[in-house]
């Protein structure tokens, strides 16, 4: 990288960080709350898959055209955490 230029980074949008702060506060609650250790240790490996996922949906979207780059947007986050995953679900298994 030329020296003088800053490396890219991206970060959630405010109203994005506050979805991942209550999504995670729910996942620590449902870890905190499990007895078997497998099931923990799965779990706990959602903390990064969350951002992870938003971050992939955010730079979808900006590839196809359908937003300008920025922070990763709430729609980015609301989607994984009201869409492919919810604490309920995890009863099933």
């Amino acid at each position: 990288m030329p020296e003088g230029d800053k490396i890219p980074f991206y970060h959630f949008s405010e109203d994005a960080q506050e979805v991942f702060y209550s999504w995670l506060k729910d996942l620590q609650e449902k870890i905190q709350s499990e007895n078997a250790s497998l099931m923990v240790e799965h779990l706990s490996k959602y903390r990064s898959l969350m951002p992870s996922l938003a971050l992939i949906f955010h730079l979808i979207n900006v590839a196809s055209g359908d937003q300008l780059g920025g922070p990763v947007t709430l729609m980015a986050a609301e989607l994984f955490s009201k869409t492919l995953f919810d604490t309920s679900i995890i009863k099933l298994i």
